[in-house]
């Protein structure tokens, strides 16, 4: 039992530690579950005024919102009401709002809300409840009848029963005297008004006042409406009967007051209040409105109602300034009256600064102060309340006090402080009311804002921010958490918030810090990290610069910042304060090394103030300005006028502002040019420059406006333009804004230039000329006349003249004349108007078509030292060149050359000797004029012999030439012709270079043979490197003439590699070509596909498809084959590998054991050394068949080819094969019977199996034939098999007995050729050599002979020593 009972003190203590551990672990619980939200808050009251209709319903809303529930009751005239549901009064569910049902007038009274909560007590403002009533007038029997005289001033009276709501009172219209009579209402004007209580008045009374115009029994009547009821009651009818008198004679009168608002009024502050003047006179006075005191002019919030013709006034939203004296004036030209209103401004209460009294929390035993400041005119009455007591009537509380608008504790206690004050604001205008909820707060410190780990840039300031609550106020102290001892450092303080400011801050303050808070309910703290970076700086900042259009320029701007903040640095750059967006122009790039700005081909437009700004996420820095000012060309010219005449027309105009200064984007301005657009033929205008006027040095001197005459082409509507021009460029067109000059027409301006014969075919004249421009033509029916006569000593015909109509030809051919012959010819322009007359030079010597030269150069040779691959020095005798030689114009010489074994294709080359002469002289005088020739410029001459060079010749060549006399038009007879042969040249560049294949670490590239080889290719020269920006060494491969495949191996993974190829010959390298390849990112290769198999005495050819099913996946760089051999079934033996294969998709297994299977699977590898990477095919099984099964039976079933994909049997793959093995054998029957039947020449037939290759369209199946090797077998293996190249055709069914001298057209010829000839996509080939070594055919039986000895000379050898060559896939490969 004692044991028990120290069991439980030890318990007990433990749960003490508990609960103190709790309290220190759970800061900022409350130990009291109130809060400032469980005091009710009014949400919803009622107006201080409502009303009802009798028998109609009526709600007077109130509610109020709590984290509790709430309760409400209703006072009535100081008097609870009692609240039932199903009586008279009644609540509303989920609110607070009074429903009365069937309000009558003993309901009328003051009314307040109450909501209560466990807290306290809350109220609404009170509302006074009335009754909606409109009585009757008193009633009249007799309507009252007024007689003013004509002119004077007459008010009629409206005594207006009692309405509440306030009724509006009008003026109407009676027919009637009963209420149901007809009413139409009076348009008050300046002369009839109304005063604020329904009072009629009349300016001055007219006879229409009467109504006897409008009809016969009308009255005037007082109406007043209720809208709230909906109705309205009318007063007594009152008929005006003014004195007959002649308005002609009524007398005039100077205005004078009839009503006015009270001298005295009140407004109330926030409402509208209006204020009224009326005036009697003849004329009806105009009132007009002024203020007293200060400004005389009314506030923007005062002005005269729409209805009230100015005589009243309106000040809407009355505020304390609208205080004083207001003054209406009534005038007319007989005088003025006025009065003046003295305006007193009150309010009902209002909270002071418009600061509602809000709740208060206190913590418990400290001082409370409960302010209520509310203003009014006149000065409200304060009033208190606990929880909707009177404070006098409350439970006394000695340590409470009252002192007018506050109420004070010495120090609050939780239990019995806690209550809902109410302050109440009132004076004659109104009551304002606020609650105030008392809260006593007790609880631990608890963290609002806890700081986190931040960066701060060194010199700037940090912030570590520790905002706490508690009650009491936690005190907060910042600490080292390792020593646990206090900040003491000058540039450290703490906020009154909490929170710690570090000025200055340097890399020494980085570290750890530690908020800790605490008051008398517990304690608690919380950590951050300080990390102090460099700043960010901006080292070069872009300078001011100066370009022109077009000039590609760089802003500088050379960052540095922290490098831990590195990563996140991002620059930008600004155009006149505004961002740019570099992706929307593509002329600007920022570079990534340095964040200069680049703009290539700046343009006008790019002129502006530039900066870049710097921002890590941490700091930011904004560079200093830079100034670029692009030049470029100038504005138009403004101002374009002009003035038109008959002849011309003078153009005026303004240079554009700024236009020479310096300071702009552009240089000065040069000159203007004037330009003249003439639109009467083409709607779109024909422009063309009138003139040019230079613009003055210097700005001084620019005046204000230019001028320039130019004269205008007959026949013409022309407008105008004036461009500006500077060293920069022009501007655009300034254009004019008048009219269009018009000119007369006239005949035309000149005769057409240019006139000539042409000397194109024999016996026909071909008279050409220059067309005459629109604006020469001047006038209607523009044509041509072309005259035309034998040139004689003397002239014995006329001319002939022919018309050409249309005005752009330019051509005239007349027919059957003499070849060569001298002709004189003019052409003249025509119009309605007139001829132009000729000239002196308008008449010219023509000649008709030449024919060919009759002269042949001789003595034809050529210049052994100028001779090389493509050019050669011929030289010549020269020739008579007179033009009766020539039979035309001597121009030249013609080197013409050709290929002796391509005699079809001809080059030639002209040596042109007579480049300036005219063939057109014009005609002086009446002798014979002969063509005027220039001196020629030859190109060199020795003893008369002639030379020309060409170096358009081909490359190891041999090559005929000769040369032949050239005329204007013809050619004359060929030299004889000499024969040389060129010498080697360097190679074009190959046809096609592009890379076929990628893997991770290599690229197969295949070409063609160049276009012209110019000789013998010696070799092909490969370069490959990574392509720029990166740099690396390049590595280079020399290859055999004969390959046009490589694969380059070795090569990094996801890299673009730059690929070059040239050809070489003895003269030199060619021209590279170019491509770019990719490899693969580094991964294992793909799965190889199997592809044919082969199968020897003792080995087995196995080739595959690299890429697997995905082709061209990822192929791997190297190969080798795993095998073993099935001793029993699901034995597993080690696996034995060949040596690696990369230039090749096949290998030879050899030393196979003959009987026995053997499981067989491909390795792809990618990758070198320890970072090889491999996959595996699917595991195949062959079968080595014994020599006597090869003869005479087929293989087990069970041991035949069988390829696996996992456990099971791949059929689809059985059944294709099956097929293609069927397709062979009926194109083999096809075959045999159409050579038995054809009897071709067997000489033939062993030179298209065994002799020199042909071309590809040569050999059948060219496109498996073109890779594969030729079926030439090597020396040995002739000597070996028996077979000879002198043997004749041999039957295709000759018997296996036969083999030794089966060296005729037999299926082993075909099948010994090669077992690896077939290609990657598993050619019919391949499959038929499988299938009959594998099924032990006759046919593969005859040739069993040939083979055995190829294939033991192939093992002895090995594969790398065959000659034969390789299979489609073969590149060979230099590492």
């Amino acid at each position: 039992m004692e044991a028990i009972q120290g069991g439980g003190w030890i318990a007990v203590l433990f749960l003490g530690f508990v609960s103190v551990a709790i309290s220190d672990q759970m800061p900022g619980t409350s130990l009291d579950s109130m809060s400032a939200n469980s005091a009710p808050r009014i949400t919803r009251q009622p107006p201080a005024e409502s009303e009802f209709r009798d028998g109609q319903s009526k709600t007077l809303l109130c509610a109020a919102e709590a984290d509790r529930q709430i309760t409400y009751r209703w006072m009535k005239d100081g008097r609870q009401l009692a609240i039932d549901p199903s009586g008279k009064f009644s609540i509303r569910e989920g609110e607070g709002s009074l429903v009365i049902s069937s309000p009558g007038g003993q309901d009328e009274g003051v009314y307040q809300c109450f909501a209560r909560t466990d807290f306290g007590t809350a109220l609404s403002t009170k509302t006074t409840l009335k009754a909606a009533v409109l009585d009757s007038f008193p009633t009249v029997v007799r309507p009252i009848v007024h007689r003013p005289t004509v002119g004077q001033p007459l008010n009629i009276s409206c005594d207006p029963p009692r309405s509440y709501p306030k009724g509006r009172i009008y003026w109407g219209l009676s027919t009637h005297s009963t209420e149901s009579s007809r009413l139409e209402g009076i348009d008050n004007d300046d002369r009839v008004l109304l005063d604020h209580n329904g009072r009629l008045y009349f300016a001055n009374v007219l006879m229409k006042d009467s109504l006897l115009d409008i009809g016969p029994n009308l009255y005037y009547a007082c109406i007043v409406k209720n809208a709230l009821l909906g109705k309205f009651v009318k007063g007594n009818e009152q008929k005006v009967n003014p004195t007959n008198v002649s308005e002609a004679n009524i007398r005039r009168h100077a205005p004078k007051l009839m009503w006015s608002s009270p001298v005295l009024d009140k407004a109330i502050r926030g409402e509208n209040k209006r204020l009224k003047c009326i005036f009697s006179g003849l004329p009806t006075p105009r009132v007009s409105w002024r203020r007293i005191g200060g400004s005389s002019e009314l506030s923007g919030r005062a002005s005269p109602t729409p209805e009230s013709h100015n005589t009243e006034i309106e000040i809407r939203g009355v505020d304390y300034t609208d205080d004083g004296q207001y003054e209406c004036t009534g005038a007319n030209s007989e005088g003025v009256s006025s009065r003046t209103l003295t305006l007193a401004v009150e309010s009902m209460p209002y909270w002071r600064q418009n600061k509602i009294p809000s709740d208060v929390e206190a913590v418990e035993d400290d001082p409370v102060e409960i302010e209520c400041l509310a203003d009014g005119s006149p000065r409200p009455v304060i009033d208190w309340f606990i929880d909707g007591i009177p404070i006098q009537n409350a439970t006394r509380n000695h340590r409470r006090r009252v002192d007018g608008t506050r109420i004070t504790y010495d120090g609050v206690t939780n239990s019995s402080d806690r209550h809902v004050f109410q302050c109440s604001a009132t004076n004659v205008h109104g009551q304002i009311i606020a609650n105030i909820a008392l809260n006593i707060l007790a609880s631990s410190p608890s963290f609002l804002l806890t700081p986190s780990d931040t960066k701060v840039v060194e010199g700037h300031r940090a912030m570590l921010p520790c905002r706490s609550t508690g009650a009491p106020k936690p005190k907060v102290t910042w600490r080292d958490p390792v020593t646990g001892n206090g900040l003491q450092r000058n540039r450290f303080s703490t906020g009154s918030d909490g929170s710690l400011e570090i000025r200055n801050a340097d890399f020494a303050d980085s570290g750890l810090y530690e908020c800790f808070i605490e008051n008398k309910f517990g304690s608690n703290s919380v950590r951050a990290r300080l990390l102090v970076r460099k700043p960010t700086l901006i080292n070069n900042s872009p300078r001011d610069l100066v370009v022109n259009v077009t000039d590609d320029v760089t802003l500088q701007c050379d960052v540095t910042t922290d490098p831990e903040e590195a990563s996140g640095l991002r620059v930008t750059w600004t155009k006149n304060g505004k961002r740019i967006e570099s992706a929307f122009d593509r002329r600007l790039s920022i570079n990534p090394s340095d964040f200069s700005l680049n703009i290539r081909s700046a343009g006008v437009d790019d002129t502006g103030v530039y900066a870049c700004h710097a921002d890590n996420g941490l700091d930011n820095a904004t560079s200093a300005v830079g100034r670029l000012t692009v030049r470029g060309p100038p504005r138009p010219p403004t101002g374009v006028h002009v003035t038109c005449e008959t002849h011309g027309a003078t153009v005026r105009w303004r240079p554009a502002p700024n236009d020479d200064d310096d300071n702009n984007n552009t240089n000065r301005v040069n000159e203007y040019i004037v330009y003249c657009n003439r639109t009467d033929d083409d709607p779109s205008g024909h422009v063309i420059e009138c003139t040019r006027v230079t613009a003055p040095v210097r700005i001084q001197d620019v005046p204000p406006e230019f001028a320039a005459y130019v004269t205008l082409h007959p026949w013409g509507s022309y407008s105008f333009s004036v461009v500006a021009v500077n060293s920069m460029g022009q501007s655009s067109p300034g254009q004019a804004s008048d009219g269009v000059c018009t000119t007369p027409p006239a005949i035309p301006s000149r005769n057409p230039g240019g006139v000539c014969s042409k000397l194109l075919g024999p016996r026909q004249l071909v008279i050409v000329w220059e067309v005459v421009p629109r604006e020469e033509r001047n006038g209607a029916g523009f044509h041509y006349r072309v005259g035309y006569r034998t040139r004689r000593d003397p002239p014995s015909t006329d001319f002939e003249v022919k018309a050409i109509r249309d005005p752009h030809q330019t051509e005239l051919v007349i027919h059957d004349q003499e070849t060569f012959q001298p002709f004189e010819i003019y052409v003249q322009s025509a119009n309605e108007v007139g001829v132009t007359p000729l000239g002196h030079s308008d008449k010219r010597i023509g000649y008709s078509g030449e024919g060919k030269p009759t002269v042949v150069p001789s003595n034809v040779n050529f210049n052994e030292d100028s001779l090389n691959s493509t050019s050669v020095e011929i030289t010549w005798t020269s020739v008579d060149t007179s033009l009766e030689k020539m039979n035309g114009f001597f121009k030249g010489y013609r080197i013409e050359f050709w290929r002796v074994n391509q005699p079809d294709e001809k080059r030639h080359e002209d040596i042109i000797l007579n480049r300036h002469f005219d063939s057109c002289p014009p005609l002086s005088g009446k002798g014979r004029s002969t063509p005027v020739r220039k001196k020629r410029k030859r190109r060199h001459f020795a003893s008369h012999r002639m030379s020309g060079s060409t170096d358009r010749l081909w490359p190891n060549s041999r090559i005929r030439a000769g040369v032949m006399v050239l005329n204007q038009a013809n050619y004359g007879r060929l030299s004889d012709v000499i024969e040389f042969q060129t010498p080697e040249g360097v190679p074009d560049a190959v046809s096609r270079l592009e890379v076929t294949e990628s893997g991770s670490n290599h690229l197969v590239v295949e070409w063609s043979s160049p276009l012209e080889e110019n000789g013998v290719i010696s070799d092909y020269v490969l370069t490959y490197a990574i392509a720029p920006p990166y740099v690396g060494s390049s590595s280079q491969r020399i290859l055999p003439p004969v390959e046009r495949r490589f694969k380059i191996l070795d090569l990094l993974p996801d890299s673009t590699y730059a690929v070059s190829l040239a050809a070489e010959t003895g003269a030199g390298r060619g021209q590279l070509s170019e491509t770019h390849g990719r490899t693969l990112p580094q991964t294992a290769p793909s799965r190889p596909l199997v592809g044919d198999i082969d199968v020897g005495d003792d080995s087995a050819n196995i080739s595959w498809i690299p890429g697997g099913k995905d082709k061209p996946g990822n192929p791997g760089s190297r190969f080798y084959v795993e095998y073993r051999q099935l001793v029993d079934k699901g034995d597993d033996g080690k696996w034995n590998q060949t040596e690696r294969v990369t230039d090749e998709n096949w290998t030879i297994v050899a030393d196979l054991k003959p009987g026995q299977s053997y499981e067989f699977r491909i390795v792809a590898v990618n990758g070198q050394d320890d970072r090889e990477q491999e996959s595996r095919s699917d595991i195949f099984t062959v079968y080595v068949p014994m020599e006597g099964e090869r003869k005479t039976k087929p293989p087990p079933k069970d041991e035949m080819l069988i390829v696996k994909r996992g456990d099971s049997v791949v059929w689809w793959f059985v059944v294709l094969m099956s097929t293609i093995v069927l397709l062979v054998i009926v194109l083999f029957v096809v075959c045999l019977v159409y050579r038995s039947r054809g009897q071709m020449y067997p000489v033939y037939e062993k030179e298209r199996l065994w002799g020199s290759p042909h071309k590809d369209e040569d050999q059948p199946f060219g496109e498996y034939a073109r890779e594969s090797p030729p079926l030439r077998p090597n020396a040995d293996h002739l000597r070996k098999s028996g077979g000879s190249l002198e043997s004749d055709e041999k039957p295709l069914d000759s018997s296996a007995d036969d083999s030794s001298n089966d060296d005729g057209d037999s299926i082993g010829d075909y099948d010994d050729a090669d077992p690896a000839k077939f290609n990657e996509d598993g050619s019919f080939i391949g499959a038929y050599n499988r299938n009959n070594r594998g099924s032990g055919s006759t046919a593969a039986a005859s040739a069993s002979g040939d083979r055995r000895a190829f294939k033991k000379h192939r093992r002895r050898r090995g594969p790398e020593e065959d000659d034969s060559p390789s299979p489609p896939t073969r590149a060979n490969t230099y590492v």
